[in-house]
Formats: C-alpha cells, structure tokens, sequence
C-alpha cells in the first residue's frame, strides 16, 4: 500500500473521514448533523451544534439556529432532523445521516442561522453545505457576517456561487423536490482571515411568511482555507498537558507521550498543512515515531479521540 493511501485509511479508521483538500486547501471545519437523529428542539432550547471536525476547536466552531435581534423572545421556530445527503459536500469516508432542518424560519425576520467558524491560522475561506427546500420553504436564503463576534454585521465582499450576489434563490432547480444542490460562498474581505471570531449569518426570505411547515435543509457544512502567512502559529498549535512530543528538534524519531487513555488517533501535519502521517491510538503509552520519510522542517502533532475532539496539540522541528 503506498503512502498516501496507508494515511487516508487509517485517517478514516481514526476519525471516520481525511482532509479532502488539495495540497495547497485544508478541511478546517466539518458538519454532517448525523447526531440530530430523530431528535426535535424547540426556541428557547436550540442547542449549539458542534463540529463534528474541527482542526481548530469542536467547542468554538458551532452552527446556531438562535432568534433574529428584534424577534419575539417565544417566537416558535425550531429544528429537527430529516434524511440527508448522500453525496453533495459529503466528506470522503463520512457516512450520510440526518441533515439540519430549520423550522419555521421568518415571521419575518424571526430566526437565523449563525455559523461560529474560527479562522485562526488560516486565509483564503470557503464555505460550502447542501441545500434542499421542502415545497413550503422559505425562498431565499441571505448572507452577511461579522468579524467581530457579531457586534457588528456587513455583506460586502461575499460571492455566493461564483456571483456578486449575497443571497440564494432557493427555488433553482437543483434545491427542490429530493434534489440537493451545492451552495458556496467565498469572501474577499481579507478580515476575515485568521480570526478567531468570523460568524457567516443565513438569514431567511421570500414570502413564506410564518409558515411551521416550511423549512429549508442543510446537511455536509464545510470550511476550507489555505495556511495563513506566518504558518498555522502558536495561537492554533499550542501544546497541552495531554500531549508531549520528545526529542524536540529530532532526527531519526520522535516519541509521542500522552497523559490520558485515548480511543483515537495522532496526526501529523506539514507546516504547509498536509497530512503525512496517521497513528491510530488506543491508550496512553507513549507512540515511537521514525521520521525516516519526512524531510527537514517545522510539523504539527494533533491527539484527536475518535469524536474528532482534539485533546491536545504540539509542535516540532524534523532536523
């Protein structure tokens, strides 16, 4: 088996899909919603969806279905589960489950989606779902966002589908019936990279005024980014207590001590970004690491359990 594909398999053994960027384009957020299930969650009690991957934080990147700032505080909008998407954005190796069903989204202007994406470390965003609209749905769907945490929100800058639109008319073809379609949004607004507080705003529109029947279905969220100037940076790749990585700068290996029991895996990223190596881990002894095949320079270890939940991170120099 040649290397590339050894990594990838043990990549998808470790946390259950690989990065699926180029050489220059990394994975740094994942969503597929497949927790959901059948479960239903009603304002106030919508809870913050976490990552499902994260190169980052599973904790910071969350995706909220919350009120809109002059809704009424018992406004009814709620989300379930429905059948997701089986191919459209679905990150190789993942399984397609439940997508994200938002309910009863405009009264109007009564409930929105706020996506928390941590950029720290990364440039060049791209933010791309799966979309499909029930027959009742709301028609179109908004962008805009804040660099500052949402104290402040603006939309300039943003390309939806290759346009200078911000929004999405959500009754193309390619949205309806049992059809899914593919939405992307790049943005030009060079705030937005490596910033820890980016928030991408989906507000809701077209007419569908306080209909519970009417939803619009997201499913396979990913934001992909390029390494920003400078490197990944200590503000991303900091070492914990649950990780240390010895001798530091190294030769001929490097040994990786854990101080907690771990079901999942270490990964090894180039200062470019590139996976190079995956070790599937299942205790705390410490992994003996030869670095025969890797070339001088600056790598980054990661120690995920096989929720994609990172414990712990460090670096270390290949001499």
């Amino acid at each position: 088996m040649n290397t590339l594909l050894r990594v990838t398999y043990l990549l998808l053994l470790c946390v259950g899909f690989a990065n699926s960027g180029a050489a220059q384009t990394t994975l740094i957020h994942y969503w597929d919603f497949n927790q959901i299930g059948t479960s239903v969650y009603n304002n106030p009690n919508i809870p913050a969806f976490k990552a499902h991957f994260s190169v980052i934080d599973t904790n910071a990147a969350t995706i909220n279905y919350v009120l809109a700032a002059n809704a009424p505080r018992t406004y009814s909008g709620y989300v379930d589960g429905v059948a997701g998407d089986a191919s459209t954005n679905l990150v190789a190796g993942d399984s397609a489950g439940t997508a994200l069903r938002v309910r009863n989204p405009t009264s109007p202007d009564s409930m929105e989606l706020q996506f928390h994406i941590p950029t720290t470390g990364y440039k060049n965003i791209v933010v791309k779902y799966a979309l499909e609209m029930s027959g009742s749905g709301d028609t179109i769907e908004d962008f805009d966002y804040s660099i500052d945490g949402g104290k402040s929100w603006k939309s300039v800058g943003i390309s939806v589908n290759g346009g200078s639109a911000t929004f999405v008319n959500v009754n193309q073809p390619q949205f309806q019936g049992s059809l899914w379609g593919l939405v992307t949004l790049t943005f030009s607004d060079p705030a937005i990279n490596n910033n820890a507080n980016f928030i991408l705003r989906l507000k809701f529109g077209g007419g569908r005024v306080n209909n519970p029947n009417g939803n619009n279905r997201i499913d396979n969220v990913t934001v992909e980014g390029a390494k920003a100037t400078g490197g990944v940076g200590a503000s991303v790749v900091t070492p914990m207590s649950e990780l240390t990585v010895y001798p530091n700068p190294a030769r001929e290996f490097i040994a990786v001590e854990m101080t907690v029991e771990v079901d999942g895996c270490l990964t090894i990223l180039d200062a470019a970004g590139r996976l190079i190596e995956v070790q599937k881990v299942n205790a705390h002894e410490p992994i003996r690491l030869s670095l025969d095949h890797f070339h001088s320079g600056e790598y980054f270890a990661t120690l995920r359990k096989s929720s994609g939940e990172i414990l712990g991170r460090s670096k270390f120099t290949k001499l």
